[in-house]
C-alpha cells in the first residue's frame, strides 16, 4: 500500500484489508532487498522510522537480531488504519506482541 509505506496482507480475503508489520513486511522487506526491488528500501525504511524497524521480539531472530520471545502468545495490537487512495480502501495496521514463554 504506497500511502503507508507498507504491503498489505493479501488481495484477496479477510487479510486484503490488513497491514501486518511483523512478521509479513518485516521479513518480506529483506526477501525485497535480496530481490535488488525499488520496494525494498521504502517498506524498509518506513519500518525503520516509525514500527522499530519491524521488530516484534521474535521474528527478527531470523535476521540474526537477538529475540527477546521464542513461542508464548501472540496478540495483535492496532496501530490505527491508512486510507489507500490508488486502492480506494482503508486499511488496517497491526502490530504483533509476544508475551510469555
Amino acid at each position: 500500500m504506497p500511502e503507508a509505506g507498507l504491503l498489505r496482507a493479501s488481495t484477496t480475503g479477510g487479510d486484503a484489508e490488513r497491514i501486518y508489520i511483523a512478521s509479513d513486511n518485516l521479513l518480506a522487506s529483506k526477501c525485497l532487498e535480496v530481490l535488488a526491488s525499488p520496494i525494498a528500501y521504502n517498506v524498509s525504511r518506513t519500518l525503520e522510522l516509525y514500527y522499530n524497524c519491524g521488530y516484534s521480539g521474535q521474528h527478527e531472530i531470523l535476521l540474526g537480531v537477538k529475540a527477546s520471545h521464542i513461542g508464548g502468545v501472540t496478540s495483535f495490537l492496532t496501530l490505527g488504519d491508512a486510507y489507500s487512495k490508488k486502492f480506494n480502501m482503508t486499511f488496517t495496521i497491526y502490530y504483533e506482541v509476544h508475551y510469555g514463554s
